[in-house]
């Protein structure tokens, strides 16, 4: 596998990592008694601005990491042209 190609799936990794993170703690949260009872607790709203700029993160770092796909498959494809 190359370099750039585990790079992916190793963000995709770390995304799948957090969405699973998330759902532990509302599995927790509701064994616990803590969802649906009309309260909100506050700490929420910061985990969950916590996660989306962690989400936003990785979008940024996989976009970046397609883009050095993309191009390193160029510059091998011309490279092949010039042979």
């Amino acid at each position: 596998m190359e370099v750039l190609g585990l790079l992916g799936f190793i963000f995709a990794l770390i995304a799948h990592n957090k969405v699973n993170e998330v759902k532990r703690e509302l599995t927790r949260m509701k064994r616990d008694g803590q969802l649906g009872s009309g309260e909100t607790d506050p700490e929420l709203y910061d985990d969950v601005d916590r996660l989306r700029a962690e989400v936003v993160d990785i979008q940024e770092r996989l976009d970046f990491t397609e883009r050095l796909l993309v191009s390193h498959r160029n510059e091998q494809d011309s490279t092949k042209l010039d042979d």
